[in-house]
């Protein structure tokens, strides 16, 4: 097991995705693709990860307990956590397009406000997708995208409007399975408005760049834009997303995810500040907001 925690000063670039290079090599040299394949993690187990979310536990918890402490976040740690969430906010600006591809999560807001951008009428379509993922595995007896049609219809979002792909599971999934449905609507799409949360605009972005599975040529005039609700770091925390803790906890995870997943070709690379890296290794060293980093 490799070890995180190390002098920052003399910290290289490696741990910053908890030893890329190894991490990489032991990726590639694995099946991810497959339902079996697991990644050993410290501090949790039971881990799958198919270009996208992760199912997670750590280590010596039951289903439905609870992780590390949940007193509250340090003033240092969240100054920390609000640079690696503005860094993963692109600041896109909106504006009228073919689609709004909304993709599923465990918050209803996210629904809420890609609703509102249509009935703003910045998009013809609006395709909602997603089965279930590590966030909504068992939370909902529907689909996530049947979860966000309702929000929507309940949003004044007319139904024959609606474009639902119930099978995916995270984030490539989304995006491939979503890009099929458009093409057996002969739904042609020059631009798309992605929705997804505030965490996750960065990766978003940068998977569907990669993922697309439209010609060079088609994706070379595709205007592809990004955005999430509106809603500060200190604000997010709800019954449905759960404390500060937990969502430092999955913006660490995503944030490593946007320096490995280029390298095994799942995303885009994506240039990430100095300022943003040490405030990650700072947050990684505490050992409290690990329940997504991935190491070998």
């Amino acid at each position: 097991m490799l070890q995180l925690r190390r002098g920052l000063k003399d910290l290289p670039i490696q741990a910053f995705s908890a030893d890329l290079q190894s991490l990489c090599c032991w990726l590639s040299n694995s099946n991810p693709g497959s339902p079996e394949h697991g990644f050993p993690l410290s501090p949790a187990r039971n881990v799958n990860d198919h270009r996208g979310q992760l199912i997670w536990r750590p280590q010596g918890l039951e289903e439905g307990q609870q992780g590390p402490s949940r007193g509250p976040v340090p003033q240092e740690d969240l100054d920390m956590a609000q640079q690696i969430w503005s860094y993963m906010n692109m600041g896109h600006e909106v504006k009228k397009s073919d689609v709004i591809l909304v993709l599923g999560n465990n918050d209803l807001r996210v629904a809420e406000y890609a609703a509102q951008l249509y009935n703003e009428g910045l998009g013809t379509w609006l395709l909602l997708s997603g089965r279930d993922g590590n966030l909504t595995r068992g939370k909902w007896k529907i689909s996530e995208a049947e979860a966000f049609k309702q929000v929507a219809i309940q949003a004044g979002v007319p139904s024959e409007r609606i474009l639902i792909e119930d099978q995916a599971t995270n984030t490539g999934e989304n995006i491939k399975y979503s890009y099929h449905i458009l093409q057996e609507r002969h739904i042609p799409v020059e631009s798309i408005i992605l929705v997804q949360c505030p965490y996750m605009e960065r990766r978003t972005y940068a998977t569907f760049m990669k993922q697309w599975p439209a010609q060079d040529d088609v994706m070379n005039r595709l205007d592809v834009r990004v955005t999430s609700p509106p809603i500060s770091m200190l604000d997010y925390p709800n019954s449905e997303v759960g404390d500060l803790r937990d969502v430092i906890c999955i913006m660490l995870g995503c944030l490593q995810r946007i320096v490995i997943y280029p390298r095994i070709g799942y995303q885009i690379a994506q240039e990430v500040p100095e300022q943003v890296k040490e405030s990650y290794l700072q947050l990684v060293s505490k050992e409290r907001y690990n329940d997504f980093i991935v190491t070998v």
